[in-house]
């Protein structure tokens, strides 16, 4: 009986071979579909991560009113000198993020820089296009340009000098990181730059604490333990917690996620309309 059905399926199959070529090719389109929206849905929570996957730390420290990572919130610097008193870390770090306006030369219009300003010693960043620019980066009115900054900003060549706000800057080099959904354009400063180029923004506030903890130390006992320690304005993330946070928030709260969604559940339905009618 098995080899008559098979027999008769061939057959059935190599009868009109322009239309089951075609039946194919509606097939393989409802699959590529599907496959094409899976893969934007997932690249959203991923692009929100590119920061963090790029960093060394075991705990987060962040304002209870964080939302991503370029709305962090700020909670005071006092809050990491209370952990770095903890018998379980190893190193705190404090970045600090701004916005400035960037003029572009060739039109004279001014562009978001979204800026980072953090300890070029502290070894926070692991690409080696960043570590290996400490000195770089501990120079007066300097910066390092991400080299995903879009070209509206102009030649991200090393020495060249623009006008971020009301300052000077010399681009010191470049790095590969990438300005996920950051900005258009991204720099990277020391903490001294920072204050000098945000004065009313200042280095009391701290927009992330970058936890280290020693060897053998649990993340999330040690979680809980600097909790009591941070106070009620802070929260910390262990980097299990923080990619279900982000994956939630790009997934759930933003039109980027839900548009995305939208086009997953979508071309799911077509996909299935498509093979059933060519069934």
């Amino acid at each position: 009986m098995t080899k008559v059905s098979f027999a008769l399926a061939w057959r059935i199959l190599t009868h009109d071979k322009g239309r089951t070529a075609l039946a194919l090719v509606g097939i393989f389109m409802a699959i590529l579909l599907v496959f094409i929206q899976l893969g934007l849905f997932f690249a959203v929570p991923q692009g929100g991560m590119l920061l963090y996957d790029n960093m060394r730390f075991d705990l987060l420290l962040v304002s209870n009113h964080y939302e991503y990572q370029a709305q962090p919130g700020a909670f005071p610097l006092s809050r990491l000198a209370a952990v770095r008193g903890s018998p379980d870390v190893a190193e705190a770090t404090p970045l600090y993020f701004g916005a400035a306006k960037w003029k572009n030369g060739r039109g004279g219009a001014w562009l978001d820089l979204f800026v980072i300003g953090f300890d070029p010693a502290s070894n926070v960043f692991t690409p080696d296009s960043i570590n290996a620019q400490q000195d770089v980066l501990s120079r007066p009115d300097t910066i390092l340009v991400d080299g995903a900054t879009r070209p509206i900003f102009g030649p991200l060549d090393a020495g060249r000098i623009v006008e971020i706000g009301d300052r000077s800057e010399t681009i010191g080099g470049g790095y590969a990181l990438g300005t996920g959904f950051m900005g258009l354009g991204v720099a990277l400063v020391s903490e001294a730059n920072f204050a000098r180029l945000l004065p009313r923004r200042g280095l009391g506030l701290v927009n992330l604490g970058a936890i280290r903890l020693k060897p053998g130390a649990d993340p999330d006992h040690a979680a809980a333990e600097l909790q009591k320690l941070t106070g009620a304005d802070t929260q910390l993330f262990t980097r299990v917690r923080l990619t279900k946070h982000e994956a939630a928030y790009w997934t759930t709260r933003t039109s980027v996620g839900l548009i995305f969604g939208s086009g997953l559940l979508i071309s799911i339905v077509v996909g299935i309309m498509v093979v059933y009618q060519i069934v």
